[in-house]
């Protein structure tokens, strides 16, 4: 067989070189080598586009997984006033966020230029479900607060009730606050529509941008009443009213149709200006009810059940106090009440700006003693000149006996002493001095004086003493010089007195006062020795005469010697204090029988004659 017949068979390897070249061309993909590459290429290929579909499927797993947890940050609390400006008097609308659900809130406010001061609260609220707010606070109708350029609203997260944060006067402020400053304006605005918070909100903060329907406001002119559904004072107010008082007895009922007739509570809060003074606060309910009294918890009867009348003292320096009642009703009767009365340490003077003492007092004093002479004048710019009344209220301790009430009035008065009118005069007249003699048992009596001033003339004047004395009638005066009519006038047992830096009685003053006492006493006859202390001035009066005189400044020992018959003597001791210390004392001792008179001897001549005589009889 030939062997160029078979196309398979391998070139001769002896052949030439020309034998190569003659050959068959090679088939691509023929040799080991390319297939390999080729293999390489295809799985490559392979496990980029398996990765790239593993990466999306991961990232569209991440997206769509909600179990895989975020990024958490805790929530920035935010606060915003919806109005262009606050106005005195008027409430003003409050947006915020980020608070926690169901959190309470204060709203407070604090001057911009005095950032340590104390804010002053104005409202609390509570965030909802999620953690907003919307809130309708009133800004004060009164100074510094009007007269502010911009106000700081801080609104901080608080138990209800809590106290204010002190802005770094006793520590740090909380940790969730927000402040939002706002222009104070001079004028009562045209009121506008009902604002409506912004659609939009940063993305750092989920703003809550409700589009509240908001009721019309009520004008608080007294006690601002905001009522509840339900016993935590939770949510919005169902009702918001003007309380004249907060003196309810609801029985089984409720306060309005708004609120159920179990199950609910109320909050008042009102500003009042208080003159400086003790106050007693008192509250009463059925069921729960607190009092705060410039944001403070005085009294926490907060249960149920109809609990007796509470009552709290307190120190008021004079200025505005903001006062809140708070009151839960559980089921059964619903009443509550609240009352405050300034403590009077001498007579409890209130004055109205009409003749039938009507209404409330235009003005509420302290008077040391009623011994009033005001002419053409008033007793207060509050008061006017003519057309006015007054009445004056004191508790009083008498030893028993009779006593006479001696009133001076121009135009009418009234008295009464344990509610029994004894002295009516009640009419226009001249100046009159009125007279009324009333027995009264030992102890504490209540006398009240009434007064009314028509035109003219406007005399006020009341003073008491013992119709008879036991023992010193003692005449105290408001003055230096014992003039005038007595401040008091009182039975003494005795005149041993040291009343240091104080005053002999309620409406004395501690300085600058007299006295006077006066008495009668047997006296057996001998030598007695008066001794009369003083500080600082003294006059001692035996029948009518004056024997020691000491009317000057200074503490001293004064002493008389004299010689008394048997039987009564008259004295009086007339005392004056200047200031600093204040005593008098008077004493005496019986040094010694009267001495019998020796019998005066006679001239020698006349006892010789009488013995001649004598002996010629």
């Amino acid at each position: 067989m030939d062997d160029t017949s078979n196309p398979n068979a391998r070139p001769d390897s002896s052949a030439g070189p020309d034998s190569a070249t003659k050959s068959e061309p090679r088939v691509p993909g023929g040799s080991g080598t390319n297939l390999i590459a080729a293999a390489i290429f295809v799985l490559g290929t392979f496990l980029i586009v398996a990765l790239l579909a593993l990466g999306i499927g991961l990232v569209r797993a991440l997206t769509a997984n909600p179990r895989l947890p975020a990024p958490s940050a805790t929530p920035v609390p935010v606060a915003r006033v919806a109005d262009a400006a606050v106005y005195g008097g008027r409430p003003f609308t409050l947006f915020g966020a980020g608070w926690r659900p169901g959190q309470i809130v204060l709203v407070s406010l604090v001057d911009p230029a005095r950032p340590n001061e104390q804010p002053l609260v104005i409202f609390s609220g509570e965030a909802d479900a999620q953690g907003a707010l919307v809130l309708m606070p009133t800004y004060p109708s009164y100074s510094p607060w009007i007269d502010l350029a911009s106000v700081d609203v801080v609104v901080y997260a608080a138990e209800q009730g809590a106290p204010a944060p002190d802005r770094g006067i006793r520590g740090p402020a909380p940790a969730l606050q927000a402040v939002a400053r706002v222009p104070v304006g001079r004028a009562t605005p045209t009121p506008a529509a009902t604002p409506v918070p912004p659609t939009s909100t940063p993305t750092s903060t989920p703003f809550f941008t409700p589009t509240p329907t908001l009721t019309p406001t009520p004008r608080f002119t007294a006690w601002r009443g905001e009522y509840f559904s339900g016993v935590l004072l939770a949510g919005a107010p169902v009702l918001s009213r003007n309380d004249e008082r907060v003196q309810f007895n609801w029985g089984a009922g409720s306060p309005d149709p708004a609120v159920p007739a179990d199950n609910f509570s109320a909050r008042w809060t009102r500003t009042i200006e208080f003159a400086a003074g003790v106050y007693d606060f008192s509250v009463s309910a059925d069921d729960g009810v607190r009092l705060y009294v410039d944001n403070l918890l005085l009294i926490d009867a907060w249960q149920t059940g109809a609990g007796q009348a509470r009552t709290r003292e307190v120190n008021l320096a004079a200025g505005l106090h903001v006062l809140r009642v708070e009151y839960f009703e559980a089921t059964g009767a619903a009443a509550v009440n609240f009352s405050y009365e300034r403590q009077f340490a001498d007579w409890k003077g209130e004055y109205f700006a009409d003749r039938s003492l009507s209404g409330a007092p235009a003005l509420s004093r302290n008077d040391k003693e009623v011994n009033f002479d005001w002419g053409a004048g008033s007793p207060d710019p509050k008061i006017p000149a003519d057309g006015f009344s007054a009445r004056w209220t004191r508790q009083i301790d008498f030893p028993a006996g009779v006593y006479r009430f001696v009133v001076r009035a121009d135009d009418g008065a009234r008295l009464y002493v344990d509610n029994a009118l004894v002295l009516d005069q009640w009419r226009d007249t001249q100046l009159t001095t009125y007279t009324a003699d009333v027995n009264v048992a030992a102890g504490a009596h209540m006398i009240v004086f009434e007064y009314y001033e028509n035109t003219g003339g406007a005399v006020a004047s009341l003073r008491y003493e013992p119709t008879s004395f036991t023992a010193w009638k003692g005449e105290y005066f408001a003055n230096r010089d014992l003039s005038g009519e007595p401040a008091l006038v009182r039975d003494d047992l005795a005149l041993d007195f040291n009343w240091g830096t104080g005053a002999p009685a309620p409406n004395l003053p501690e300085d600058n006062f007299s006295a006077r006492w006066t008495r009668t006493l047997n006296f057996d006859p001998g030598i007695y020795r008066l001794s009369l202390i003083v500080d600082d001035g003294g006059r001692l009066f035996l029948d009518g005469t004056i024997v020691i005189d000491e009317w000057h400044d200074g503490s001293t020992t004064y002493s008389f010697a004299t010689n008394l018959s048997g039987g009564p003597h008259s004295l009086r001791v007339e005392h004056y204090e200047h200031a600093g210390r204040a005593r008098v004392t008077l004493t005496w001792i019986r040094l010694s029988d009267t001495p019998t008179p020796a019998p005066t001897p006679m001239p020698t001549s006349l006892v010789e004659g009488l013995s001649h005589g004598e002996a010629s009889h």
